[in-house]
């Protein structure tokens, strides 16, 4: 079975980042007169209502997380409600299941970012912190292929330097080897000669 440590690290640090964000958000409101600090239960049940839907995901098995996130899906399109397209956003976010997909992610979280205004503080963390690190395996990613590609371009180069160089040892093998039939043409010429020079001698001996 597939290990769900790095996802569990991934929602664990995604938690905490996002709760920081908050923490200080309500410092800074405690900095203001106690009658405008309004501290809102929901910011925290919203925050822990999307987290554990990413670690109910993180933990099942591949056919569950498939099915968990096909609903989740089919709610967010049937009822796009802000709530039901940031948790859609998060579970594409989300990688290590199937269903994961950080450029649709990237979108959505975008298209939800654009209105910060209508989110609440914890959902707000949670989205910023998921943007960032949805771009961050999308440029890692990017990388990756650029240094494939460039793998792939250099090992193209070689192979083709390789074959020029068979190409140009093969031209020079059958170079030699006209050299070398003509060279025994001549050898064989001379032979002849010889052989046809030395029976005339034998000849002309033999006369009276």
């Amino acid at each position: 079975m597939r290990s769900r440590a790095p996802i569990a690290f991934f929602i664990s640090g995604l938690a905490l980042l996002a709760g920081c964000n908050v923490v200080d958000d309500l410092g800074a409101r405690r900095k203001q007169p106690e009658s405008a600090v309004q501290a809102d239960p929901r910011d925290a049940a919203m925050a822990a209502s999307h987290l554990q839907t990413l670690e109910s995901i993180a933990r099942g098995t591949p056919a569950e997380q498939a099915e968990l996130a096909a609903e989740i899906r089919r709610q967010a399109e049937s009822d796009p409600t802000l709530f039901n397209r940031l948790r859609h956003a998060l579970v594409l976010g989300l990688p290590g299941h199937a269903a994961s997909d950080p450029i649709a992610a990237r979108d959505s979280l975008g298209e939800i970012l654009a209105t910060p205004e209508m989110l609440r503080p914890a959902e707000l963390a949670i989205a910023f912190v998921m943007l960032h690190e949805v771009n961050a395996r999308i440029a890692q990613a990017g990388e990756k292929q650029r240094a494939a590609a460039d793998t792939e371009r250099d090992e193209s180069v070689r192979i083709e330097a390789l074959n020029r160089r068979i190409q140009a040892q093969n031209a020079e093998n059958a170079r030699l080897r006209q050299d070398l039939a003509e060279a025994l043409k001549k050898l064989e010429a001379v032979a002849t000669l010889e052989r046809s020079i030395a029976e005339k001698g034998t000849t002309a001996e033999r006369k009276p």
